[in-house]
Order: structure tokens, then sequence, then C-alpha cells
């Protein structure tokens, strides 16, 4: 049996749906972003660190009147292990920074959604909403199901999809940028969320090959990371396909940065959620350019043209 301090209020979660707006999209395609934008409008309910690190408690504490004490007692946590900000892309570390589900379903196995995984993630799912603000929508992201949404609708057919869409050859630059930065020093952050990584650094066996793999000069890990993000791709757009269009949204990364105001009133539109008092967000957004690695600039051909027809929907030139 298992025994936590949320087991005797599980009951409590019985009836509450589970109606996710999921945000799709890869690894490093602007999810985080795309995700702390909309949960600043205060339309949604969503998944953040506190949910994940204190998975098993966030009922009992919420029930006690005691969830800004264990707030505060996590940031105390990261201040006492050195951690300020995510590393890969300095974005700050709280107990309310949104966070993937992925890291609450993933132990044991992969850290996306599976049959073995699917009461684990209706649990989470539903002590969100318990917890949260009544009658808002609960917004999830986790780009380890991308590509995997039609499996995500067949469990929860009232769930919809937020695609989101960037040159993937940026995706890609910034994927190997983030290998790179996650394997060359401990990321005490992520060795939390994850204990599997921080194990890594007491490997040397295992970490000085993943290092070299991800290396610059060879371009081996870049070539392993298109190949996986072409598959995604392609995955998802099967999935947009397959899905009801009016359970689907595409926004790109470029025009959320450029135009973040009208795109996330897009969104809420789409949702059929107010804009009135939505904050101002074109102060906050920081879009991320400069040159590619040459590793990604010798794969853009490639990517160009297995992914010709996402590159010609999207316009996404060969270039850009």
């Amino acid at each position: 049996m298992d025994h936590h301090p949320d087991a005797p209020h599980l009951p409590r979660l019985a009836g509450i749906p589970v109606e996710p707006v999921f945000i799709t999209g890869a690894h490093r395609s602007g999810t985080t972003l795309l995700y702390s934008l909309l949960l600043a409008t205060h339309r949604f309910n969503g998944v953040t660190a506190y949910h994940v690190l204190r998975y098993r408690q966030i009922l009992a504490r919420h029930l006690a009147g005691e969830t800004a004490r264990a707030k505060g007692e996590l940031a105390e946590q990261f201040r006492a292990a050195g951690v300020f900000d995510r590393v890969i892309d300095g974005v700050r570390v709280t107990p309310d920074l949104p966070e993937e589900y992925g890291f609450v379903i993933a132990d044991p196995g992969p850290p996306r959604l599976r049959p073995a995984n699917l009461k684990r993630f209706t649990a989470l799912c539903q002590k969100v909403q318990f917890t949260g603000e009544a009658g808002r929508p609960l917004l999830l992201k986790n780009p380890w199901d991308f590509g995997r949404s039609q499996f995500a609708k067949q469990h929860y057919p009232r769930s919809k999809f937020l695609f989101l869409h960037r040159d993937p050859a940026r995706t890609l630059n910034s994927q190997v940028n983030a290998g790179r930065t996650m394997l060359a020093a401990r990321n005490a952050y992520l060795a939390m969320l994850t204990p599997r990584y921080g194990q890594l650094f007491r490997r040397p066996l295992a970490l000085r090959p993943a290092r070299w793999l991800f290396g610059p000069g060879h371009g081996l890990g870049a070539r392993l990371l298109a190949r996986g993000l072409v598959t995604g791709v392609q995955a998802a757009a099967r999935d947009r396909a397959a899905l009801p269009r009016g359970d689907c949204f595409d926004v790109r990364y470029e025009d959320l940065c450029a135009r973040p105001n009208e795109t996330l009133a897009g969104i809420l539109g789409w949702l059929g959620l107010d804009t009135v008092g939505v904050p101002d967000m074109s102060a906050v957004i920081a879009p991320r350019g400069g040159s590619l690695l040459p590793e990604v600039e010798r794969l853009r051909p490639a990517l160009t043209a297995r992914l010709h027809d996402y590159y010609r929907e999207f316009g996404y030139a060969a270039g850009s």
C-alpha cells in the first residue's frame, strides 16, 4: 500500500474531471515561454515545481492551510542547494516555476504518458485542479509527449491541443546547446527533478561518452537530436490531421515573440476565455537568435528536405 501524506485525502479527488489543454511542442521550441505567459494571464491552473517536488503532500498541505509554508520550505531548499535559475536558459527557479508533468509520471519508466502511469497522471491533474483556482482550465506541457497527442486524446477525450511551432534549425540549435550545458556540470535543479540525471555525475564511465557525443566537431549528438526532432515533427503533423480541428490551435514561436499580446489573445479566444485585465506581455519577451552552431548549419539542408511540407506550411525559409 502507498503510504504518504496525501493518501488519506485521495477520495476527495473522485469526480474531478480531467480535461487538460496540452501545449504540444518539441524540447527547446519555446514551451516554457508559452506556458509561463499563459499562466501569467491568470486564466489557467498549471503544474509547477512545487507540484513536482512535493507531489505526495499537495493535498495534505492544502487542506491544512500550509501551502504557503510548504512553498517557503521548498524555496529554502533551492537556496541551500544554490539553485537560482535553470542554467540552460537563465529562467529563475521558484516553487511557482511552471514545470513538466513528465517529471511526476516518470518513476519508473520514461517521462511520457503510457498505460502504466495514467492513474498517476490523472491524480496529478485532479490535485492541481482541487487546490487551484475554481473554474479555471488545466494547462499542461511535457515535450516528451510531443507527437503523441492521439494517445492523450484517446484517454482524455475532452482534452485540447495547443501546437507550438518553431524553425526546426533553431529548435535543434537550442537542443544541442542545452545538452552541452547539462553535461558540462551538474545542474542541481534538474537533479532534484530527475534523480537519474544527478546519478550520471557519479558514473564517469557513462558521463564521459555522453559529453563526447555532444562535443563540438564531429556532430554526432546534433545528428541524433535532429533525427528525433524530425520524427517528432512528423508525428505531431499526423496528430493534427487526425484530431478534431476545433480541438487544435497552432502558434508559431516567432509570432509569440513578435506579437505576444495578440498571440495570447488568439489562444484565449479559441478556448472561450476573456482577455479583460490580461497583463501586457510585450516587455517580458527576449527572443533568442544569433548564429547557428556549425554542426547545426550543416544539418539545415537535411532538415529542410525531410520537413519540406512543415517548412512550407508554417512559413520557414531554408536559410531563416
